[in-house]
């Protein structure tokens, strides 16, 4: 019969086996955990700000027409907020007029359009289409309101002006840069203060789009985040 020392000698032995092993599985796997750093925070920041700042959604209605016409109107049913602007499959700009719950238009014997509306669209109403016949319902169809979400070329213009890093309430200590680029244009080059000496910068880059508040059109750009 075992003594009740030698028990207890057992225990504690495979208890320190125990222990040991749990502390070389957090030796063998701490290489692999790699800590936030202070720098990724704040771009985490700068990247959460600049899309609430400089993002806005432009509506796409589409509008299909039954029948082959030059002048016409339909019901318009739409009381969004913001301008409006209509186009064709081209995204070439149509001329028309909006009165009494109707928009008139030429159609120029096309069959499908979009009306666009966002708060930056500028509504462009000219039509040159008078007395224009009206459609009944069987012979046109809106299609489903799509949302376009991107940046606005005229709010990141009005950033380049602001002081972020006080209304962002970046840390004192920190600075940092966005560069928003396409291989046409420069949309934003911002720097909360120009680099006076050499540092270790923590870099961000991903793509988003600019969006044409007039037309819809997307163009694609990559935005570079630097903090340091």
């Amino acid at each position: 019969m075992r003594k009740k020392g030698a028990l207890h000698v057992d225990w504690v032995i495979s208890m320190g086996i125990f222990l040991i092993y749990i502390f070389a599985l957090f030796i063998f796997l701490r290489p692999t955990l790699t800590p936030i750093t202070p720098q990724e925070t704040i771009s985490d920041t700068i990247i959460k700000e600049l899309n609430q700042e400089a993002t806005f959604t432009i509506k796409r209605i589409p509008l299909f027409l039954k029948t082959t016409t030059q002048g016409t109107n339909v019901t318009f049913p739409f009381n969004y907020p913001g301008g409006y602007n209509l186009i064709d499959e081209n995204n070439s700009p149509i001329g028309f007029t909006i009165v009494d719950s109707k928009i008139v238009f030429d159609a120029q014997s096309k069959n499908k359009f979009w009306i666009l509306n966002s708060a930056e669209t500028i509504s462009s109403e000219s039509s040159t289409c008078t007395d224009c016949p009206g459609l009944d319902e069987s012979q046109y169809s809106y299609g489903a309101t799509e949302k376009i979400t991107g940046l606005s070329k005229q709010k990141l213009t009005a950033l380049q002006e602001e002081n972020l890093k006080e209304v962002w309430n970046i840390p004192e200590q920190n600075e940092f840069s966005i560069l928003i680029k396409n291989e046409a244009d420069n949309y934003l080059n911002y720097e909360s203060r120009p680099k006076e000496q050499e540092f270790r910068i923590f870099v961000r880059e991903y793509k988003d789009h600019i969006i044409d508040p007039n037309t819809g059109l997307r163009k694609e750009v990559i935005i570079n985040v630097g903090v340091w």
